[in-house]
């Protein structure tokens, strides 16, 4: 039987210099067509011009085209309420932006109003519209005003017709939740019913906001009813709002771990004709200062607690500001109540004093912080300015209010605060700075 010779194995070593034979060659022809490429980029960079030659009558139709289609642009321009704009070159492309630019572009509407006057609004569909009802109380003190808002929700969610709002919140916890975001817990009597009495909520399952309040959280207290003539009509229920209810949500807060931002007002230090700081002692005058003063008091020399003590706050939408811009809207002589002075403070210092604190608890000095503006004012002061910068076609008359108004609340309060402006970290606006920045 014939021996099988075994087939010799090419050696490892042999193998390898192939393989490198074979990546020194493939590196030589790369290196070339590198040289080359590099030849022919140089041979482009130095052509001195490039021109690209078209025919004439192609000029001629761009021109012409170009022409036309100006024409009927400044036409649809001109005639914007009669012709529809076309645009004449469609993006191919299609995502959200462009989707939501036609919605709005589809809801801008200019409505006629009588007189011959006309205003801009966003009409959406009411198929697209995420809010489809809006119930807003002009007067949110007003108890049968709210009762009837609440029904009138309560019938419209029945329904079945999507979202339903009713809006009856302060315009400064409002405010806040706009500046500061889902970050921040406001406290409103929207946000926690406080008229039911005794409260009952459980910090373990219960929610503000859709959030149940966890330990470390910063709670920014702003629930109240605070006009002084209902706080005085409505006794026994603004004490149970302001102090029972108000007292024993803060304690809970408290107990929890939170810090609470307690609104107060610059009502618990009385009728003060002399500048005064936090230093001063409390002498409230009215129903409604004694009610804050209460509860600044059950609270007094916890760290997690602070107080602002806030005088009047301007901003463009306040019910005094909002009065004045309705009669010279409608050319009605406003009437001034004189004398009635405050410190009066830029709504979006206050706000700002508030976030503030909630980012940084140790800003500031002590419990209590006074919230006015760098000096006082009385309210033809205020009616002065405001004419001057915003409103030049105001008329106005200085009156002297009912007996009775005094008693519910103080005619002077000359309050200085100068905890204020180490929390905001710079002075208070003057109310001429603050009209501008409201009205411009």
């Amino acid at each position: 039987m014939p021996i099988k010779k075994k087939k010799k194995r090419k050696s490892k070593k042999k193998v390898s210099r192939k393989l490198i034979k074979k990546n020194k060659a493939r590196k030589k022809v790369s290196r070339k067509l590198i040289k080359k490429t590099k030849a022919r980029n140089d041979k482009k960079l130095s052509t001195p011009e490039l021109v690209i030659k078209t025919k004439p009558e192609w000029i001629k139709s761009s021109l012409a085209n170009k022409k036309k289609y100006q024409e009927k642009y400044s036409q649809s321009i001109k005639n914007n309420d009669d012709v529809m704009i076309v645009p004449f070159v469609i993006e191919p492309s299609a995502g959200v932006e462009r989707g939501m630019l036609a919605v709005l572009n589809e809801a801008f509407t200019i409505e006629r109003l009588p007189e011959n006057k006309s205003r801009i609004v966003l009409k959406l569909k009411a198929h697209l519209a995420p809010i489809k009802a809006a119930i807003i109380p002009l007067k949110k003190n007003d108890e049968k005003l709210v009762d009837l808002a609440k029904n009138i929700k309560s019938s419209l969610q029945e329904l079945a017709l999507g979202r339903v709002v009713l809006e009856n919140t302060g315009n400064i916890g409002k405010r806040i939740v706009e500046k500061g975001g889902d970050k921040i817990n406001v406290i409103t009597r929207k946000e926690l019913e406080l008229d039911q009495s005794p409260l009952q909520y459980n910090f373990d399952k219960d929610s503000i906001g859709g959030t149940p309040l966890r330990e470390g959280d910063t709670i920014i207290f702003t629930a109240a009813i605070s006009e002084p003539s209902v706080v005085s009509a409505q006794f026994a229920k603004a004490m149970r709002i302001n102090v029972e209810n108000t007292g024993t949500f803060i304690e809970g807060a408290l107990n929890l771990g939170c810090k609470v931002l307690f609104f107060s007002s610059d009502t618990v230090y009385g009728d003060v004709e002399t500048g005064l700081d936090e230093s001063h002692p409390v002498n409230p005058k009215g129903a409604y200062g004694e009610m804050k003063s209460i509860v600044e008091k059950r609270f007094q020399g916890n760290l997690n607690f602070k107080s602002l003590r806030c005088s009047l706050n301007f901003h463009k939408n306040d019910r005094f500001t909002q009065y004045l811009r309705t009669c010279a809207e409608t050319n009605v002589e406003a009437e001034i109540f004189d004398p009635l002075t405050r410190a009066v403070i830029h709504r979006e210092d206050t706000v700002d004093a508030c976030l503030f604190l909630a980012e940084d608890w140790t800003r500031g000095e002590g419990q209590y912080i006074n919230c006015g503006g760098p000096r006082v004012l009385s309210k033809q002061q205020m009616t002065e300015i405001i004419r001057q910068y915003a409103l030049p076609n105001l008329r106005y008359k200085v009156t002297k209010p009912p007996s009775k108004f005094y008693t519910d609340r103080p005619a002077f309060i000359e309050m200085k605060s100068p905890n204020l402006e180490r929390v905001l970290g710079r002075p208070a606006r003057s109310l001429e700075e603050a009209v501008k920045i409201e009205f411009a």
